[in-house]
């Protein structure tokens, strides 16, 4: 048997609806259009665009890094007491560096007092203490940083040794010997004139046969030359 529902209306008229078998659905209105996904591929500029200027806003990074930077170094050019406070510094030498800074950046003079700069340099300050007593606690952040520096400094580039380190006497016996026999001295000509026959050794007489045979067919080269010239000179004249 199908259920039937009673549902006052805002007239205050009973509506009845049953619901069961020979019930029937009312029908519901049209469903409005979904707009459209914009495509990654669309040059169209969206409506929430910022009207900033990405070359205008890099260069503005820029200035204020170059900033930081030069007060950091008249920081250090001051050579203040890093073992006193801030309070405890030489005001002479900070008065000094924040004029090389004011003279550096003339923007800063809208600050009266010095106060921009003053508030800067103090901050550079800060962070250079906060290191220099945290860098070498493992259980702060600064000292995490610094040792996992250190370990992927000393875990990559190893140090280099100022001098090649002697070799071992395995490698001094497995080194090869000279490739070929050194070179034997050359023998002197004329000291085999001095010497008798007899005297000579093996290789010592086949050095003096070589270089008397050597000399031997020189002379006779130049003797054939000069009596061959002379020939010629007499044909001439005759």
């Amino acid at each position: 048997m199908p259920q039937i529902f009673t549902q006052k209306s805002s007239s205050g008229k009973e509506n009845t609806r049953g619901r069961g078998r020979g019930s029937k659905q009312q029908p519901q209105p049209p469903r409005s259009p979904r707009p459209a996904l914009q495509s990654h591929n669309n040059n169209t500029p969206a409506a929430n665009t910022s009207p900033s200027d990405i070359e205008a806003l890099q260069k503005r990074i820029e200035e204020l890094e170059r900033f930081w930077t030069y007060c950091r170094d008249a920081l250090t050019s001051a050579r203040l007491n890093t073992g006193e406070n801030w309070k405890a510094q030489h005001a002479e030498k900070l008065t000094m560096a924040y004029n090389t800074i004011e003279e550096a950046f003339p923007e800063t003079r809208r600050f009266q007092g010095q106060w921009g700069i003053d508030r800067t340099v103090k901050q550079c300050w800060d962070n250079r203490t906060n290191y220099r007593n945290n860098v070498d606690k493992p259980d702060t952040y600064r000292g995490r940083e610094a040792a996992a520096r250190r370990a992927r400094r000393n875990g990559s580039s190893p140090p280099r040794l100022s001098h090649s380190p002697p070799p071992s006497d395995r490698d001094r016996a497995a080194s090869p010997g000279p490739s070929r026999p050194a070179p034997r001295p050359k023998k002197n000509p004329a000291r085999f004139m001095a010497q008798s026959p007899d005297e000579y050794d093996d290789d010592e007489n086949e050095e003096r046969a070589r270089v008397g045979t050597s000399a031997t067919a020189l002379g006779k080269r130049k003797a054939d030359g000069e009596g061959g010239r002379e020939r010629r000179v007499r044909r001439r004249v005759e």
